[in-house]
Parts: structure tokens; sequence; C-alpha cells
């Protein structure tokens, strides 16, 4: 009888339950807040409440006299071990004068950055002492809008002496004979808001060190635990082997969770010189103000096209919001933004300039799909501005276009800094927005295209796509270790933030080493039983080491025959391994249960023929990206009074190369498209002029819950499996909310034709929405 949820072709591509579910839903699972270790001290932070001053005292004797208070640590404390905050990617030179002290001295630049930390024997108490710090400002003027920082008459850091931070610029192809030449031409401003992922789970860490071993161990540690490892080790100056970050389970990532933060330094110099352990949990409100920001950026766009509507060019200046700080991933949000900016389309000729500037608001990370929804609003905002303008169907457009299956393997250019070509690997564009506007009923909704139905206007948008995946980092390891009775551990060198990776890397390892997945276990977010990785970002983790759990499980399945063929007297070829039983081919003999060769191996001593143990490790290295792709489709309805879009329908149809377990993918992609139709409708962090949050709490903060979206349709397509890894697989955490932004601005837009709405900004909010129709511009 067949296992359970596998076909005759394996588990990979059956849709088979998160195992890992059973802990979160029956209240099983361990999260950082559930370490609990004898003698604990609980940390909190001191954070400014304005955006930009001196700071002219601090005093903490009050602070140190309350009860059960036992420190409280300032910048002056750090001494030697003051450094700043690191870029760990996209280090574009300037940005090195724009990096984040772990503890403000001289000046506070945001509201929230860290000035103190206390520490004392409860929360409450240490809470307690940082109401009795007294902190005296000279406040200094603000500025939070990437124009007014450009003038330079308010700096964000004095030292820098300008707020313009850094600056990349690329050229592919002849830009400007194309536009000298182009019948036709179109320049539009385009702005994306600032808002953030907002993790179920908010940041936080456990840190406890051992003064005899001179040993710390970290618990909360999440996507990058092997190089935090090592930035927190040279921080401490300790040996990297004296640290253990353990991961726990975590309530969500989503690119912000995992970076290194001030805090990731302060809470382990805190238990190393205190010599107890130190727990710190971050509350929503500092969330909010501390934990980055993602997204806002402005980008002045022209295109110059035949009067066909063939693309021959792209003009592009990207003026990305950093920020008070450049944090841990450099230039990354702007720089990405420019790179992909020319999407699944055939434009030979591109010239981006992106411009990184400092103002005094939170630092800028990454948020899921991080440049890649903005550079999708832009680009297919104006491909239906430019389809309007030449009297061409926004879909016929879209087709005349695309880049076709038979030029792909597609150069698009150097577009990264620091990279080679940007080279799309495998797809059928086309294939996948057919498939879309027939899964949708495209067509059938046409007729209500701009028109007033029931006191509402309808609208029907759509967005093309690719999104890079996997690589970035040059390599992901795992090892796979056959235990006692039917007992098989893989241990995975990425962390996991909530993919489901105990499930899929499970249904990878079965196949592959040819065992029922009932025997499996994975393992992960521990540096010690993996030593080496470099993360889990980019939706990377299944291309990168789901390929290294394949690697591996191959080759030990092929020393498993080997050494079976020796205990039988066979020929390892004449001998196969399936649902954990050794077959000859060769006879009619019966199967031998794995188990018992395994057995007979540790108690036989007969690993005498270069089978030392019967584990292997496996690492798979490739430093180039796969590219899914698809499509966004969506249907709105809007009354004009009061402003307020309904989202009816929404499909993604993705092309993730090979699916591993297509559940997994559907719960990726409906997942990612409600976080992208929230943040596209509901959610912003908006600053007032003196650099003050007024979105600091999730009652000013909108998030969707069920009634604010629709049931969200997915289509997993496999019809271009990637060639730059064995599985053939693309990431698929990302593609449902790539193009979130631009379906529904594209739809509202049609929606409100009759209003000469045309969307150049996001949000979509109905205050927002109310003054597009009454014609003025927000």
């Amino acid at each position: 009888m067949e296992p359970i949820g596998k076909t005759a072709q394996g588990y990979v591509g059956m849709p088979i339950k998160r195992r890992e579910d059973v802990r979160f839903i029956t209240g099983a699972a361990t999260y950082v807040d559930d370490i609990k270790i004898p003698n604990m001290l609980h940390a909190a932070i001191l954070r400014s409440p304005r955006a930009h001053a001196r700071i002219r005292s601090m005093d903490t004797s009050k602070a140190l006299q309350l009860a059960g208070v036992i420190k409280v640590f300032t910048f002056q404390d750090l001494g030697d071990l003051a450094v700043p905050v690191p870029i760990r990617m996209y280090q574009l030179a300037g940005l090195e004068r724009h990096l984040q002290p772990l503890l403000a001295h001289d000046k506070v630049r945001y509201v929230g950055e860290p000035l103190a930390l206390a520490i004392a024997e409860s929360r409450y108490r240490a809470e307690d002492a940082l109401d009795a710090i007294e902190v005296e400002y000279e406040d200094l003027p603000a500025v939070v809008d990437v124009y007014e920082a450009l003038k330079d008459e308010v700096l964000v850091n004095d030292e820098a002496r300008t707020n313009l931070a850094a600056v990349h610029e690329f050229t592919i192809g002849d830009v400007e004979r194309a536009f000298r030449e182009a019948p036709y031409t179109r320049r539009e401003e385009f702005r994306v808001h600032r808002f953030t992922g907002n993790p179920m789970e908010t940041r936080g860490f456990v840190a406890a060190f051992d003064r005899g071993k001179r040993e710390l161990t970290v618990w909360g540690v999440t996507k990058l635990p092997h190089l935090n490892r090592q930035t927190i080790a040279a921080f401490l100056k300790l040996p990297e082997r004296k640290l253990h970050f353990i991961e726990n389970d975590v309530g969500g990532g989503f690119g912000i969770r995992g970076e290194l933060y001030p805090e990731d330094f302060l809470i382990p110099f805190a238990a190393v010189k205190l010599g107890q352990p130190v727990k710190w949990i971050e509350d929503r409100r500092e969330h909010l103000i501390a934990a980055n920001h993602s997204r806002e950026n402005r980008c002045k766009l022209e295109v110059a096209a035949r009067e066909d509507g063939t693309i021959l060019g792209f003009r592009a200046i990207v003026y990305g919001d950093m920020g008070a700080y450049v944090r841990t991933h450099g230039g990354l949000v702007p720089c990405s933004t420019a790179a992909l900016l020319t999407g699944p389309y055939r434009i030979p000729n591109y010239h981006a300039k992106i411009n990184l500037v400092v103002t005094n608001k939170t630092g800028l990370g990454t948020f899921r799909a991080p440049g890649r929804y903005e550079s999708c609003f832009y680009r297919e905002r104006m491909l239906d501005l430019m389809a309007k303008d030449l009297g061409i169907d926004p879909v016929e457009l879209r087709f005349k276009n695309l880049i076709r299956p038979e030029e792909i393997p597609y150069e698009v250019g150097v577009t990264r800094p620091g990279s080679g070509p940007t080279v799309l690997d495998s797809g059928d564009y086309p294939s996948a927005l057919k498939r879309g506007l027939a899964e949708f009923g495209y067509e059938k909704l046409q007729p209500l295209q701009g028109r007033l139905q029931n006191g509402r206007y309808h609208g029907t948008g759509i967005a093309c796509f690719v999104k890079n995946t996997g690589g970035l980092e040059p390599y992901e390891g795992a090892r796979i270790v056959i235990g006692d009775r039917n007992d098989v551990a893989v241990y995975l060198s990425i962390s996991v933030l909530g993919q489901g990776h105990e499930t899929g890397m499970a249904q990878i390892c079965a196949d592959a080493l040819g065992v029922p997945m009932d025997w499996i276990t994975v393992y992960h977010g521990d540096t010690d039983t993996s030593p080496f990785g470099w993360g889990t970002f980019a939706s990377r983790g299944t291309v990168m080491c789901g390929s290294a759990v394949h690697l591996a499980g191959q080759k030990l399945k092929q020393k498993l025959l080997g050494v079976a063929a020796e205990q039988l007297g066979d020929e390892a070829s004449t001998l196969e391994l399936r649902d954990g039983k050794i077959y000859r081919t060769s006879t009619e003999a019966p199967a031998v249960d794995l188990n018992e060769i395994a057995t007979q191996v540790r108690h036989s001593g007969t690993l005498n023929q270069g089978f030392p143990e019967l584990e292997e490790t496996a690492y798979f290295h490739s430093s180039q990206m796969t590219y899914s792709y698809g499509v966004h489709l969506a249907h709105v309805a809007v009354d004009a009074e009061t402003g307020l879009m309904e989202v009816l329908k929404y499909l993604v149809v993705e092309d993730v190369g090979r699916c591993i377990n297509p559940l997994l993918v559907h719960g990726q992609t409906v997942g990612s498209a409600v976080q992208g139709i929230g943040g596209t409708m509901l959610e912003e962090l908006i600053y007032d002029d003196n650099g003050q949050l007024l979105t600091g709490s999730l009652m000013d903060y909108l998030l969707p819950t069920s009634t604010d979206v629709p049931d969200i349709g997915s289509v997993i397509l496999e019809e271009a499996p990637s060639p730059l890894n064995p599985l053939g697989v693309k990431g698929a955490g990302e593609g449902g909310i790539v193009g979130t932004g631009a379906a529904l601005a594209n739809a509202l837009s049609h929606a409100l034709s009759d209003f000469g709405v045309q969307v150049k900004a996001l949000p979509l909010t109905p205050d927002r929405i109310r003054a597009w129709i009454a014609g003025r511009s927000r």
C-alpha cells in the first residue's frame, strides 16, 4: 500500500498539509517570549520622542534608585564596542556616512531612535526606569519629504553635509536615440507610500552568557542566523564558535524580522556585561516606530514607443526615502525598484538613475517583494496610460511587448550594482497572461468597465510581473542522517519564517532518498547543527536549500545502496531503494527493510569500504537567480460618494517552475495577495511635518481583515522549470504581492475613467479617491 499523500511519481507535487501546523494551532509552539531561564532579567529601551534634536544631557540616576532596576546602559557604557549597525548588501559609496549607532549620543534623528537600555528584574520595572530617565533636548527642524531633503536646508547628518546619501546609475542600449526617434513619448511621476509588514509576532531576544565557558546563546534569531552570529561575535570580540544562535518558532518575518538592529547588539551586550540572561520583547508601538519601514519612493518615468505600441525605451529617475539611517539592506529597495522596472517586457533601451535620500523618519528596509511591488505599479500604470493615448487595448499592448518563449533565456542587461547581467532564465509569459484572462473571465467583465451598476462604478485591471528568486548569496546546505527505527533527520542551513519548510523539505528528501515521508523530521534554525548558511530571504529557501536536500538525499541513497550491495553480495547497480526498502531488480527475492541494513551497519562494524557513517551533507551553489512570473487581475466596485472601493474578485497566476507542494504555494499566494491588498488600500505610515508618526498604533494603522478581501484565486503554473537547479523550482513566496498595487490601481482608473481619474500615487484610500473624483491632487 502506498503511503498517504504519495503518488506513483513521488511526494513532490502533492498537496500535503503542513505538518508543523499541529503545534501552532494547538498552542504547543515555542516562540521567543516562551523562553524562560532562571535569574533572567528584562530589558526596555528608551526611545526618542523627537524626530530631530540635539541631546543636551541625560540623567539616569533616578532610574537606578528604583527597586529592581539593575542597570541603565547609555552610549558611554558601550566604550570601544560603540560600533554602528553594518550594511550587508547593496553597499553603495556614500551610504557608510549614514549608519545607525547602537544608542544615540549627540543627536536623535527619528522618533523611536534608541537612547538607553534599562535592565531590571521585570519588564514592568524596566519600563518604570525609562520613565525616570531625564533627557534634555534642543529641538531642531525635521525634514520628512525627499524633495525638501534634497535642498539640504536641514541636514539629517551634519558630518555628511548632504542628505543625498548615494546615487546609482546604469544604461542599457541607446536610450537617447530611442527617445529621439520615437513617434510617441510620455512622462509621468508616480509615488508609492510608506508601509511595513507587521508580522503577528514582533521582534524579541533572549541572550544568556556562560561566564565559565565564555559562550553566548541567543534565542529568537531569524532569517540570517549565521551572518548575524558572525557579526555579533566580532562585535563582542568572541570566537564565532562560542556563539550559539537558536531560532525557535517564528510568527512571521516578511523581510523585517531577522535583520540586525541596535537591539540585536544591545541585548547580548547586556547579557555578557551582567552575567545573567536578558530578555527583550518588542511591543507593537515599538515595532511601528523602530522596525524597518519599507516601500516609500518616487519615480519619474518616461516611455518611448512606436504608434503601434511597440516599446522602444524607458527612462527612470527613482528617489528612495531611506529614513534617518541606512539599514542592513543598504540601497536594496530603491535599487531593486529600478532593476526590474522593465518587468517581463522586451524593452531594449533603458536608463535609470537612483537617488537615495535620508530624512527624519525610521529607516527603510525590505518587505515582501521589495522594489518589485513598486516597479510593477510604475510600469503597469504607465502601460495603461500609454494604451489609452494610443487607442490600444491594454491586454493587446501587453501581448505585443511581452518577451516571447523563444527569446528566453533573455538578457536584460546589468541592472543591479555589483552584479552581473539580469538574465530571465525560463518562461512563457504570453501563456501565463492567456491563462489568467481565461480563468478570470476577463472578456465577460469588459462590458462593466467604467459602468455604474447598483450605485457603484466597476473596473478591471491587470498587471504582469517577473520576480527574481533564489541566488543572491552563493550556497545553502543540508545534512541527512539515518537514525534508528525508521528515523531520518534532515538538518537545514536556513531558518524558517512560516513557509512550511518542515513539510516541503521532507517531501523533497523522501523522493530523493527513497523513504516514506513519515520517517523524516526536519530541523532548522540552529547554528550548532548547521554551522554554515546564508539565510531565508528573497524566496530562496526551496531554490537553494531544497536543492541541497535533493543532492544530499541522492548522495546518501547511493551510499546506502553501496552498503546494501556489500551485505547482500550484489552489485549496487542492481539495487533500488524505494519506500524505505531495498529491492533487487534482477531477482524475485523479497525486499530488505532499510532499517535492517542500517542496524547491521551500526552493530556489526562492517563500515570498512569507504562508508564512514549513514549520513551525507551537500551544498548547492548558485549565484544565478531564477525568475517566477505571472499576472494579477482585479475587479473592483467604487462608491463615488464615499470613495470606498471593494475588491470583488482577485486572481493571481504564477509560474513557479516546479511546484513542491500546491497547498503551500497557494497559502503563500493568498497570504501575500492579502498583504498587498491591505498595503494598497488601507495601510500607511504617515508622518506630520515635525517628523511625528501619526499612525503609530493598530487603531490608526489599518490592517486587512477577512471582510476587506474577497476569496483570492490562484493558478499555479509549471510550464517553465528553471534550468538553474536540479529541482527546476523557482521561489513562490512573493509573487502574490508584486502586482497588487498595479492591478488595483489600473482597475480603479478604469472604474472612474468618466471622472478623468488616472491613479499615479498609492495608497487607494477613500479620502484620496474622493479627492481624485473632485479633481484635487493627492
